[in-house]
């Protein structure tokens, strides 16, 4: 009887790690008012990875809601493109290391006037596109040098962290409405109060992270907070 041979073969499984090789600093997202009549500068910072020697970024504009009517720039490690630049611009920076981290800031100003615009920006290392990360701004632009002290809403929001539920009190006005965003500027929920002076909102339904509520009160005026889910 003939011995059959098998050739055996031997299948190496290299891992191609998708791993994100850096971190956004201070968050990946930025949600905040700006005056309408000056100049603001909001920056992202990407922190690499301690164990990478080298990295090479590069960016995606993803989103663009910015009206043709502001002015601004966007500005990444190594390069200012002069402009806020449009969807589908990609451009490398600078290879970052140890010492040098990357960044993307987004320069605005809104030439008086007022509205809330979205820009959003994927950042992914060259060798590892698909494990990059989303900046994003979240902008709404605001006379504040016309908002007199006294007509500040102090609105604030407790716990927080908050589990299942939280509150919001505003001292000196009344609330029209409440809103919730995730981080990437999608409405989760919305409200729309009676002129009252404190609500709370049941929360149990979202998944743990970092969200914004937005409340608008009676004499107009919009203010955003930070509320962190654990």
């Amino acid at each position: 009887m003939k011995k059959l041979f098998i050739p055996l073969v031997f299948v190496s499984i290299i891992a191609n790690s998708n791993a994100q090789t850096f971190s956004c600093s201070p968050n990946d997202s930025i949600v905040q008012d700006v005056d309408a009549n000056s100049t603001t500068l909001l920056k992202i910072e990407q922190i690499i990875d301690p164990s990478i020697d080298t990295l090479q970024l590069e960016i995606e504009v993803i989103y663009n809601d910015i009206p043709n009517t502001w002015d601004g720039m966007v500005c990444i490690q190594g390069l200012c493109m002069g402009s806020i630049v449009p969807v589908g611009t990609e451009v490398p920076m600078v290879p970052t290391h140890d010492n040098l981290n990357g960044y993307v800031r987004l320069t605005v100003n809104p030439l008086g006037n007022t509205e809330t615009v979205k820009y959003q920006v994927y950042v992914y290392d060259v060798n590892f596109p698909e494990a990059g990360d989303t900046v994003t701004w979240i902008l709404n632009a605001v006379n504040l040098t016309e908002i007199e002290e006294d007509h500040i809403d102090t609105s604030h929001l407790f716990p927080n962290p908050a589990q299942n539920k939280f509150t919001i009190q505003s001292k000196n006005s009344t609330l029209n409405t409440v809103q919730i965003f995730n981080t990437s500027g999608q409405i989760l929920q919305s409200h729309t109060l009676n002129n009252l002076s404190d609500i709370t909102l049941d929360i149990s339904a979202l998944p743990k992270g970092i969200y914004y509520i937005q409340t608008q009160n009676n004499q107009g005026i919009i203010n955003r907070q930070q509320l962190i889910k654990q």
